[in-house]
């Protein structure tokens, strides 16, 4: 088939939508900030702890290059900067850190790099300082090779958004691919003119230090330059063709006059030659609001490597699959760009199931190499590049190296921490996953230090389900068995209630399901099922699941008392029988009376930016803390509901808590405990006086916590770190802090 060329697009009000987004995700805690502010001012509270870590650990990898005359890995971490694995001793150095007090390095961050082979040098995009760094490959020497203003060498190209470096070792040039490297005006019909960017891709030549344009890279044949945000490139010399892998902005106008911006994803072939650009590939649907076309989702990396011999691309952003481009199928005028379109899926029963492929490399050998970002590991796929299948397939993985202990399945390790409990019956580390992928709880045990699926079973013998009839082509979205989304635990019985998810169980009728709506269960201390608490019965008499009138998954945290079950959440809208808005952030099941309260009176302390909730059994009262507002509060389970500051702004001088997430009780002490993330420290907090105490770890591995809980015997907190989504143990006593999975 013939390359299609790009339609014109260019009217003036999409033109002039389009333009550059330059905001940067800082995954540091510190970039988080309260929803609301108290009038108090702040608090000086001191300077936040470092983050260290383990020995070979690296947490923060998304992308890496095959350095194999060394044999090593070289990959890039966000946190650290440029690190090297021994392929053979798994030993990891680091290569060149990230600029900060202790060195002199120029990196002051890291958003690609490739490998010039033949010179041993290293390339590096800055773009935080806005330059490109290069690293003697064996000494480990740093030095800028070019900054922002070098790249301003001809009329109309600056540097405007890079996002892709690219070795041409043949010619012995480094290419970068910018997004908006390319400055231009046109004049629309009414005869405005409109400032446009796009793509550009600039030359470095290390032999003379110059920068030039390549000019095929900018062509304006390519009317939609303006839309199309390029993320990665590939060069391929024999045929003097670049691929880029994009994404393409389509901003409208509705009939209503609202504005409708899709994202679609986008492939792009250009004719270094003719400087022709023409499209291989547009995902036909939105990648924004539709999970369709091979669930290209994620806009924010699309990592492409070339096999020059059998002309395929492959392709991997953010997801859990790779795509293939087989180019000459493409080509054939006898074939569809859907019958070129192959995915090597990763399958959840399989060994190693990737859950986030940021990066996908070709070695010498022939063999495709991915990194799965979500836990900065290195695979090597079972896939013949040599035979190309018909159908998708799926391809095993083997784990080459790793920046934190991973183990094969979903089963045995957290994905998305979403709630810490006690098992109160083993005294057990209880862990509840929001990931899809992540079917069960699980348990922890620090004896054997492994984590083991968490036994649920309920009885929902007595309750009358809701009856769903799917239509033929329609597919259930359910899960077939209940997975408990949030805990808590009473003590002194050994009952512990559970947040139960929404789930269906099959009938007799393949198309007919019963379906249990998100729901409340209580399993007693020596019972092997959880019993429903959440119930109401209806007119009929039946006995059904209350629906709950807010959304359960803004929850943060649940705490059991005497007479039911609280809801700690953010943004709860919840509605009346008479279908009024009530808004308030903390809810009360009534397990005694089978109803539904909100807690809320019009106090000043009502939630701002709830973080953390516990029931005081002593005083019979509810403490939550609240980032919104500094402080820990008090609710008491009276009929006036009063809100009290147990620690905050406005009656304490101790250190302000200016980023508190996570909170934990202990009842013997009546010592609250919670996290700040300002300054990366546990405080606890006197609930008698008020007054706050910081407890510093050195080192401190925690970057950005959440959820906290507390041992049963008082001297441990249990800590997700939110980064990584693992959890760290915290000595109360000596501040040591360790990783539970290492």
């Amino acid at each position: 088939m013939r390359f299609t060329s790009l339609t014109l697009l260019l009217s003036a009000f999409l033109l002039s939508a389009c333009g550059s987004d330059s905001s940067n995700n800082n995954d540091d805690a510190s970039s988080s900030s309260s929803s609301a502010q108290s009038s108090t001012p702040s608090i000086t509270n001191g300077e936040p702890n470092d983050v260290a870590y383990a020995p070979n650990e690296f947490l923060h990898a998304f992308t890496f290059v095959d350095d194999e005359a060394n044999n090593r890995w070289l990959i890039a971490d966000t946190t650290q900067g440029v690190i090297a694995v021994d392929k053979t001793s798994k030993a990891v150095t680091i290569l060149t850190p990230l600029a900060n007090d202790d060195n002199t390095s120029p990196l002051q961050s890291i958003n690609d790099l490739v490998l010039d082979t033949q010179n041993n040098t290293l390339y590096m995009l800055d773009l935080s300082g806005e330059q490109i760094v290069s690293t003697d490959a064996l000494s480990g020497m740093t030095s800028v090779v070019a900054k922002k203003e070098d790249f301003s060498v001809e009329e109309g190209f600056d540097w405007g958004k890079p996002s892709s470096l690219f070795f041409d070792q043949a010619n012995e040039r480094l290419l970068i691919a910018d997004a908006f490297g390319l400055k231009y005006v046109v004049t629309n019909d009414e005869g405005d003119e409109i400032a446009l960017t796009g793509l550009s891709t600039f030359i470095y030549t290390p032999n003379t230090g110059a920068i030039s344009v390549m000019a095929a890279a900018n062509t304006l044949a390519n009317p939609l330059a303006p839309n199309i945000e390029v993320k990665d490139i590939y060069f391929d010399s024999s045929q003097n063709t670049l691929y880029a892998s994009s994404t393409l902005r389509i901003v409208n106008q509705n009939s209503d006059g609202s504005i409708a911006t899709n994202y679609y994803y986008h492939m792009l072939k250009i004719d270094t030659l003719s400087q022709e650009a023409s499209t291989i590939y547009t995902n036909t649907k939105s990648i924004n609001n539709d999970q369709s076309a091979y669930n290209l989702a994620d806009t924010s990396a699309h990592s492409l490597a070339y096999d020059s011999a059998g002309k395929q691309l492959f392709i991997v952003n953010n997801n859990k699959e790779i795509i293939t481009l087989d180019i000459a199928q493409i080509e054939d005028e006898d074939s569809t760009v859907a019958e070129s379109i192959l995915r090597v899926l990763s399958s959840d029963d399989q060994d190693y199931p990737i859950t986030k492929a940021s990066h996908i490399a070709l070695n010498s050998a022939g063999e495709l190499l991915v990194l799965d970002a979500k836990d900065s590991s290195l695979f090597i796929l079972d896939y013949d590049i040599t035979n190309k299948p018909e159908d998708d397939t799926s391809a095993a993985r083997t784990l080459l190296v790793s920046g934190r202990p991973i183990t094969p399945g979903y089963a045995t390790r957290p994905q998305t921490i979403q709630d810490l409990g006690i098992n109160p019956e083993t005294q057990e580390l209880l862990i509840t996953d929001a990931s899809a992928e992540q079917k069960n709880a699980l348990t922890y045990s620090s004896m054997s230090k492994n984590f083991t699926p968490f036994a649920l079973e309920v009885d929902i013998s007595n309750v009358t389900p809701q009856i769903l009839t799917l239509e033929e082509d329609q597919i259930l979205n359910l899960e077939l068995k209940p997975k408990p989304l949030f805990v808590a635990q009473e003590p002194t019985t050994g009952d512990l209630v559970i947040l139960v998810s929404r789930f269906a169980q099959a009938t007799s009728d393949e198309q007919v399901y019963n379906v249990y709506n998100f729901a409340l269960y209580r399993r007693k201390a020596g019972a092997t099922k959880a019993l429903p608490i959440s119930l109401v019965e209806d007119d009929n008499g039946n006995m059904r699941l209350h629906n709950f009138t807010f959304n359960v998954l803004d929850t943060q945290k649940i705490a059991l008392s005497n007479d039911g079950v609280y809801f700690g959440g953010q943004n709860y809208i919840v509605r009346d029988r008479f279908n009024n808005a009530i808004s308030g952030d903390i809810v009360f099941w009534n397990e005694k009376e089978q109803g539904l309260e909100t807690i809320t009176n019009g106090s000043p302390y009502s939630p701002q930016n709830l973080r953390g909730l516990v029931y005081d059994a002593t005083n019979k009262r509810i403490l939550f803390i609240d980032a919104g507002q500094d402080a820990l509060i008090a609710v008491a389970e009276d009929d006036e509901r009063t809100f009290t500051v147990i620690s905050g702004r406005a009656n304490t001088d101790s250190p302000a808590m200016t980023l508190p997430s996570g909170l934990a009780l202990n009842s013997e002490t009546q010592t609250a405990y919670t996290f700040d993330n300002h300054v990366r420290a546990v405080i606890s907090i006197d609930l008698a006086t008020g007054k706050r105490t910081r407890i510093d770890s050195e080192p401190n591995y925690i970057r950005r916590a959440s959820k906290i809980s507390l041992s049963t015997d008082g001297q441990t907190l249990h800590i997700v770190d939110d980064s990584t989504s693992r959890i760290i143990a915290l000595d109360l006593g000596s501040g040591e802090q360790r990783w539970i999975d290492q």
